[in-house]
């Protein structure tokens, strides 16, 4: 993966209130909901144990879930319209 330039970098934050935690958190989930198997998410960040990561894997879902439930919302509530 190509590396930003610290200049690009800045003009990308200036415009984001985004961290670099907030980046790593958004990797890891997203490699999880991509299916990467925990062990090997858990290696690749540095975790101790596949214990820490599974914190990462239990927020995704219940993310997943309230995503759903959004849409669901949506859903109903546009059939009463037509």
């Amino acid at each position: 993966m190509p590396r930003l330039d610290q200049e690009t970098w800045d003009r990308i934050k200036a415009g984001l209130e985004i961290t670099n935690r907030k980046l790593r958190n958004m990797a890891i989930s997203n490699m999880l909901r991509a299916g990467v198997p925990i062990a090997v998410v858990a290696d690749q960040v540095g975790h101790s144990s596949t214990e820490i990561t599974m914190i990462y894997k239990d927020l995704s879902e219940v993310e997943s879930l309230s995503a759903y439930s959004r849409l669901a919302s949506i859903y109903d509530s546009s059939e009463g319209s037509e």
